[in-house]
Formats: structure tokens, sequence, C-alpha cells
């Protein structure tokens, strides 16, 4: 536990001096690292004396507060913590999806000390290296230690190892193992190992663990045993979102994750993709606003004349195109339309990805985002970030071919009927040239023929 204890806190302390001003109470810390058994919180305290008395970490004592923790120089035992980068010396780095992905739950302190040994051995290298007994030695492992983490790194499809002659190309006699660290793993979520027992989700994984996916339970030599726990309560959640200091969208989607597990898909509820007339209504007097009506998936439900100047005819496309996030990526008409295509297309899949989350059962959506996934490169390495993102106020530019570039503010207003729809509409600054611009596009808009057939097509005339 001492090890995950203090990766943990390194992932914490990211800003110097390095330290937590708010560290999680004991029992806050069991939690976090989904401990079960009895005595988890003094476990703990235990575990942080240690990482002290060893000059791993100072705890400061307070009066009335828990005491201050901050990371030290571990190379020599004293003085403020500094990035072994800023000195220039040798480090290796571990993909954020160890954390993220659930992985430093799911790894036994032995198979996650010699995932980093061999990260070490490879020295930030991709190809396999050898571990003399040299190396082995340095670290203290026995080789029956070696063995079994070894094995768990395997299973679990982190470690490669290859065995090779040691000496001339045919001399089969004298083998020995290369070794690699498969990092790209660790971006996604542990896969079920057939010879151990299934447990619940643990506490702060994403949505591709929470939503299903089979955990390994260790025995009692493993922190006396690592539980999982389906629901987790309000305030372990705060104190990781606390500690993280993750914004509010970002703690919304911690929260939406942590909370959805139903035992069966659940059913769309009726009406998400009808339109009231009244929002008609308010589309078709707002002739000098570009505006629309929009779902959870950013499916454009209805629209407005003006929106089919500034963006493009949306009824001329299929039902089943008329997606902002689609056209975004694969409609180079659509795509051309932007400033900065890259800025928007990154925020519009982070507003995908909160939405993923808070239903991940929506079928359409899963299916959109395979769809992406599998034409767009762009939108694959992006959605593989997690990067999160709610419905908020934010300027845009296009680029017209008519009247050139645009600045304008978008709006975007959630509809008290139906809470899955929102109003987005498109203003410019009273006075600017981009308001005349609009103006003139308008006008000339209206000379020109455009589809206005949504009412028709999706049942809410």
């Amino acid at each position: 536990m001492r090890l995950k204890l203090y990766l943990t806190i390194t992932l914490m302390a990211t800003k110097r001096p390095y330290d937590l001003q708010r560290p999680p109470s004991p029992q806050r810390w069991a939690a976090l690292l989904a401990l079960t058994g009895h005595s988890t919180s003094r476990r703990v305290s235990s575990n942080l004396r240690w990482l002290h008395l060893n000059k791993f970490i100072e705890l400061t004592p307070r009066a009335g507060r828990l005491p201050l923790i901050t990371l030290i120089d571990p190379i020599a035992g004293t003085g403020p913590y500094v990035r072994p980068i800023e000195q220039s010396l040798r480090y290796i780095g571990l993909p954020l999806g160890l954390w993220s992905e659930g992985w430093i739950l799911e790894l036994s302190p032995t198979a996650l000390a010699l995932l980093m040994i061999i990260r070490d051995v490879q020295e930030g290298r991709s190809e396999a290296r050898y571990a003399s007994q040299q190396d082995r030695d340095a670290y203290h492992l026995s080789s029956d230690t070696w063995t079994r983490a070894s094995r768990e790194l395997v299973q679990h499809e982190l470690l490669d190892i290859r065995r090779v002659p040691q000496g001339g190309e045919f001399d089969y006699q004298r083998m020995r193992n290369l070794y690699s660290v498969n990092t790209d793993r660790l971006m996604s979520p542990p896969k079920l190992v057939t010879d151990q027992p299934l447990c619940p989700v643990a506490p702060w994984a994403t949505q591709a663990s929470v939503s299903g996916r089979a955990r390994r339970c260790a025995g009692g030599g493993r922190d006396g045993g690592l539980g999982r726990t389906r629901r987790v309560s309000r305030p372990v959640l705060d104190a990781l979102a606390d500690a993280l200091r993750l914004a509010a969208d970002e703690r919304g989607y911690l929260f939406a994750l942590a909370d959805v597990a139903p035992a069966v898909p659940t059913r769309p509820r009726p009406g998400g993709q009808q339109v009231d007339r009244r929002l008609w209504q308010l589309l078709d007097g707002m002739p000098d606003i570009p505006a629309m009506v929009l779902n959870r998936r950013m499916d454009v439900l209805a629209w407005n004349r003006a929106a089919v100047a500034l963006l493009t005819d949306f009824g001329a496309l299929p039902p089943g195109e008329r997606n902002l996030i689609r056209l975004t990526f694969l409609d180079a008409a659509y795509r051309s339309r932007y400033a900065d295509w890259q800025r928007s297309a990154r925020e519009c899949v982070a507003v995908l990805r909160m939405e993923s989350g808070r239903n991940p059962d929506d079928v359409a959506l899963t299916a959109l985002v395979g769809e992406l996934s599998v034409k767009d490169q762009d939108f694959r390495a992006w959605w593989g970030s997690h990067q999160v993102r709610g419905p908020r106020q934010l300027a845009k530019t296009y680029r017209h071919p008519v009247v050139g570039e645009l600045a304008l503010d978008v709006q975007q207003l959630s509809v008290d009927t139906q809470p899955d729809q929102q109003l987005v509409a498109y203003t410019a600054t009273p006075g600017s040239a981009a308001q005349e611009a609009l103006r003139f596009l308008l006008q000339w808009s209206a000379h020109s023929t455009v589809h206005d057939d949504a009412r028709a097509v999706d049942g809410t005339a």
C-alpha cells in the first residue's frame, strides 16, 4: 500500500511546493484506494508515518486540522521536492491511465513495482531490454517475486516477454528474457482475468470500467484485499475531486460516471426527438438570429432560415446526418466554415465525452462515437484524451464564403419541457462588423432557396 499511497500523493501534489493543503482524511484515503477489512484508517495512518520516517514526505502537524503532506527530495532525503526533469536526473514517466483507468487498484503492489522497474530498465525506449541479475539485485526482488509479478503483468497484457539466445544467433543452449512494457495498454481499463473471482467496480474507475467490466479481487496478502463498490459515497467523490482540483464540468462528469450502474439498459425517454410547436414559433420569430434546437447528442432537431444561411441547409440532409459533431468531422464544406476548426472540433469531442458519461446506454450516441472513431483519425485521438466539457457560453469565429469572417457569441439555453434539448442561438455584438456582415448574409440568403421540411420529417408539424 505504501507505493500506491506515495504515487497517489505525487498525482495530487502537482504544483510547488508540492504539498496537500487539504489532504484526505485516513478514512477517505482508505476509500480512495478501495481498502477493505479491519482498521483501514489505521493502516493508512501507519503507512503515511512510514513514508514520513523514510524521508519520502513531510508530515507537518496543524492544530485542529489534518497534517500537511509535503513531498521532499527522495534522493537527498531532505529539502523541497524538485521534479527530476528540472534537475536533469534520470526518471520514468507513468501514463495518467494508471489512475484514471483503475490500474493502480487492479495491480498488486509487486506487479506495480515491477512495471516501474521494467520502465527503468528500458531507459525510456520502446524496444525490449534485458534485465540483468545486477538490475534485479538493485531492487531487492527475489526470483519468486519477480516471476509472480511478471505473470500478473503478462495476464493484463502490460508486459511482453521474449526469449532470445544469449550468445550467438544460433546458440540456443543459453536463453534470456527481453522485457518491454506496453504503456498504451494502461490507457484502457483492465480486462477480466479468468482465474480470479469477480468484483464490483472500483471507486475512481472511468466510464468503460464503471459500465460493467469485471474486476479482479486480490486476496488477503494484497493490502488486505482491494474492495470494490458499485455505489460510491458523495464524500469520497468530493475528496477525489478536491484532491485532483477538478473543474465544475469534470466534477460533474466524475459523479455521473460513479452513479451510473443500471442493472438493465435504460429506455430512451419518449419525446426526446420531438420539438414543441411553441419552440418552432420561437425560431420563426427570430429571423435575424441564427438558432436551432439540439438534443444531447448534438442532433439538429429544428432550425430557422438564419441558421441555414450561416451554417448549412439542414433540410437537404438525411435526418440521420443532421448532427453538428458528425458534420464537424465528416463534412468538408461544414468543416471549412470554422476559422479555428481544431479548437471547435476538440470542444465537440469534450461535450460528447460528457454526454457519454451521463448516458452510457444511449445506442445512437455509441453508434455516433463508433462511426467517428473509424472514419476520423483526429476524433479517435481526442476521444482517447478523456477531456470533458458541458454546455457553456462560447465565442466562435466562422469563415463564410459570402461575407468572410464572423465573430459570434453562441448562447445555449435549456428547454424546461424537454430536459434533453437545448436552444442554441448565434448573436453578434451590436455595432460590430460581424453584425453588419450577418445582416447582409441574411438579406442575401432571403433570395436563395432553402429546405424547410424538418417539421414533416420529424413529425412535429
